[in-house]
């Protein structure tokens, strides 16, 4: 019976596991960006200026009420832009190549905006990273623009993250009485939004249920526990824009560096742990989770080492196997989500302490190839945290197609370089102490934490 419960899942995850990009959707990739950067540069030529100011995406929680509300109030506000005198790219206006008549459009572009219909997210924000850093307009694109009242997706940490990378500001439209506009700069720091703080050693209920309400009360994007301890913050965080997250298959106690037992986690014990998560957030009335799962990094090494001996086939099943593994655990969290009115993503750990960078290539194109929403760097347990090459290499594989989680050994120091490499995501314990500094307050010394994990 439990074998083919097994068999089902595999058979499921594979179903629905993300392919790498085909040469269909990079051919229709280049297309879309080349007509976007010629519609672009031909509206540069039109206008008083040569300012790009990109739209952000996610304008479907612009804070009007329905989706069709907010997709009215983004379009515009994007026609107020270029009254304005500002040269406007927002993802939205792919679709008004449909509008154009047949004759002044190329069949192929109709087509590959057809196709682009049925695109993932991922791919979407492969586009407009690659429109954004297109040489020709990257030079004129100064900030992007923010709706009032947008809450935080995943597509606008995403954004957000290109634009500090390139030291460009975001800026929130902002509605004055007399029917015009100003584009008003963020004065406060957004760095807690993009933060989860971690609270994973020995502990009580008590202590985090203060710590959850603490970080619903400061703005911070999630809040990391064990799973046993799901169901405590997902009665805390229910109404909050702070998302519960549970480690899946984490280690239970300090582990021997020699050693690799940690790494001999079972998928069957990850599955227990989500569905342990699940149950909890789904019973206090939580309608979202994220699990960080750890790769199968004992079969990773094995892969490795029959690779460097010339057992290429033996290296091939263990490789797939990696795989698997993030497949069944995906779909099956997503199943038991979408049977509890919870709506779970995963994140993917690849302890990058124990890899090299050649394997840590390979792991981060494997969690590429899955529906993972996140790959994040390691544990917290291993001899080293994160560091700002680990994120440039995952980066260098990802591209915009995940989100990138630095974690182990980051605090208020190491966070900027890490930011800067291109990491969107943020897990430490020290949220503290990284409060008090932003806001250029004292760190307290009997408060004061490490700053692992």
């Amino acid at each position: 019976m439990a074998l083919g419960v097994i068999l089902l899942l595999l058979l499921s995850a594979a179903a629905h596991a993300e392919k790498p990009y085909s040469r269909a959707i990079e051919a229709d990739l280049a297309r879309i960006q080349q007509y976007m950067v010629s519609h672009t540069r031909a509206e540069q030529a039109a206008s008083r200026s040569k300012d790009i100011y990109y739209l952000s995406g996610p304008i479907s929680s612009g804070g009007k009420g329905s989706v069709l509300e907010n997709l009215r109030y983004g379009w515009d506000v994007a026609r107020r832009l270029r009254e304005a005198g500002k040269v406007v790219i927002s993802p939205f206006e792919v679709e008004h190549v449909l509008r154009i008549p047949q004759s002044k459009v190329d069949p192929e572009l109709r087509s590959a905006v057809d196709r682009a219909k049925h695109w993932s997210h991922s791919v979407f924000m492969e586009l407009w990273a690659r429109v954004l850093a297109d040489p020709v307009l990257r030079p004129h694109v100064k900030g992007m623009v923010t709706l009032p009242g947008a809450s935080s997706s995943i597509g606008a940490t995403q954004e957000e993250g290109w634009f500090k990378r390139w030291s460009l500001p975001v800026l929130r439209f902002h509605e004055r009485g007399d029917g015009k506009f100003r584009l008003r700069r963020q004065r406060y720091d957004t760095t807690l939004s993009l933060v989860e703080h971690t609270l994973l050693g020995p502990t009580s209920a008590e202590i985090v249920r203060r710590e959850a309400r603490w970080a619903r009360k400061k703005g911070v994007r999630a809040m990391v526990v064990r799973p046993e301890f799901a169901g405590v913050i997902g009665n805390v965080l229910k109404h909050s824009n702070t998302i519960a997250t549970a480690v899946i298959g984490f280690p239970t106690e300090k582990f021997q560096q020699a050693g690799r037992d940690w790494q001999r986690v079972p998928t069957a014990r990850k599955l227990e742990d989500a569905k342990r998560a699940i149950e909890g957030v789904a019973a206090a009335g939580g309608k979202k989770l994220e699990l960080d799962m750890i790769i199968d990094v004992h079969k990773l090494l094995n892969a490795r080492s029959a690779e460097k001996a010339g057992h290429t086939r033996r290296a091939g099943q263990l490789y797939r196997g990696v795989k698997r593994d993030i497949d069944v655990v995906v779909a099956s969290a997503k199943a038991l989500g979408e049977a509890r009115g919870v709506d779970v993503k995963v994140k993917v750990i690849v302890e990058t302490s124990q890899l090299d960078e050649p394997l840590l290539r390979r792991a981060a194109a494997i969690v590429k190839s899955t529906r993972a929403l996140a790959i994040k760097t390691s544990t917290g347990y291993g001899p080293r945290g994160a560091s700002p090459a680990d994120v440039r290499t995952m980066r260098d594989v990802v591209g915009n197609t995940k989100l990138i989680k630095a974690s182990g050994g980051v605090d208020a120091h190491t966070l900027p370089a890490l930011r800067q490499a291109g990491a969107h995501l943020f897990g430490m314990s020290g949220t503290r102490d990284l409060y008090r500094i932003t806001r250029g307050l004292r760190v307290r010394r009997r408060a004061r934490s490490r700053g692992s994990y």
